[in-house]
């Protein structure tokens, strides 16, 4: 596969830092790409491509393709005054239904029911979250101030599926271990579609060094509803360059809460292994999830390189009340641990005033 075909200035990270391994994230993410997307509308995106570091899972789109998205999106819920109660409604509902599929496959598990959970999440559920998650940030004012506490509440009741998924994960794992004789850890990194090739098809099953390798770092390559091309090993190395280079120092981004703060950049990317964190110290991470909660409470302000105004990062800014910048793309890449910054969250702007580097 020639790599050149994801080459592109507006990539963005559309979620980051959930341990979330290629046996969850392959059935789920797969269908950014599918078309038809969903029910209510054709596509999401084109492409997608999703990193394993080793330490944290994160998603690249591009921002062109988001933007075209979520404005269809808002012609609908122009068009029609019931569209955002609907999504938000199926949203929270499909939520309470994949927490109980969930709690059922915990205690009983077989791939019976796993082909039925997995089917329902991804026709019945998340593109409901995606659409949620993405049509807040292209709505006019007007309707954003209207809509904006259903799909917020939405938002919030839906969280624990993916805390949850996580337990799901490690369970699909120690299940598949006794059919084929595998380290459970290592049958985290099997895809969604190899476990059903394998079991309905009599595909082979990737050995188990393949699934090690993947487990050590992967690159996931998705187009048109499947995984078009895997990196390991070496090759990971290949992934930088899709990525049109910018040599811009301006950081900006968009505003979750407004206030004005400075403080010392720390930078978090596994908010469970932070040993020092000082009160007022400015949070900056690819994403936030509920384990960044106890920091955030601490800190003076938090800057992402993705989100949206229903990111986590933006909810709980709005509930503490703290200066937020959202969606800097690279803040992570351009900010260093210890430079004193001023978050200027009325303008979106980022200003480093005393560098580390």
């Amino acid at each position: 596969m020639d790599l050149n075909k994801y080459r592109h200035d507006d990539w963005i990270v559309y979620f980051s830092g959930g341990k979330w391994a290629p046996l969850g994230f392959s059935a789920w993410a797969g269908i950014y790409t599918r078309v038809p997307f969903s029910k209510e509308i054709n596509n999401f995106i084109s492409q997608a491509v999703i990193v394993w570091d080793g330490e944290a899972t994160t998603c690249y789109i591009r921002e062109s393709e988001r933007e075209k998205f979520g404005k269809k999106l808002v012609q609908k819920a122009v068009k029609d005054s019931k569209f955002i109660n609907f999504i938000s409604h199926q949203f929270s509902s499909s939520a309470d239904t994949v927490l109980s599929m969930q709690k059922k496959l915990l205690n009983n598990f077989s791939l019976e029911d796993l082909e039925k959970y997995n089917n329902f999440f991804t026709t019945e559920h998340y593109p409901y979250h995606v659409k949620v998650k993405n049509i807040v940030d292209f709505l006019p004012e007007n309707l954003r101030n209207k809509y904006l506490p259903v799909l917020e509440a939405a938002r919030v009741h839906a969280e624990p599926v993916f805390s949850e998924e996580v337990k799901f994960i490690k369970k699909m794992a120690e299940f598949l271990a006794k059919e084929v004789k595998y380290n459970p850890v290592y049958l985290q990194y099997i895809l969604y579609s190899e476990i059903l090739g394998y079991w309905k098809k009599g595909k082979k099953f990737p050995s188990e060094d393949i699934l090690k390798a993947r487990s050590e770092g992967c690159v996931i390559f998705f187009e048109k509803g499947k995984v078009e091309k895997i990196l390991t090993g070496q090759e990971i190395f290949k992934f930088s360059h899709i990525f049109s280079k910018s040599h811009s120092n301006k950081l900006n981004g968009q505003i979750a809460f407004k206030g004005i703060a400075k403080g010392t950049v720390r930078i978090i990317l596994d908010p469970l292994k932070v040993k020092i964190f000082n009160e007022g110290d400015i949070l900056v991470a690819p994403w936030t999830r509920p384990e960044y909660l106890p920091i955030m409470k601490k800190a003076g302000a938090f800057i992402t390189d993705g989100g949206g105004i229903l990111s986590h990062a933006a909810i709980v800014a709005r509930e503490l009340k703290k200066p937020c910048i959202i969606g800097t793309k690279s803040a992570t890449q351009i900010l260093k641990d210890g430079d004193l910054i001023e978050v200027n969250a009325n303008n979106g702007i980022v200003k480093i005033l005393s560098s580390k580097s």
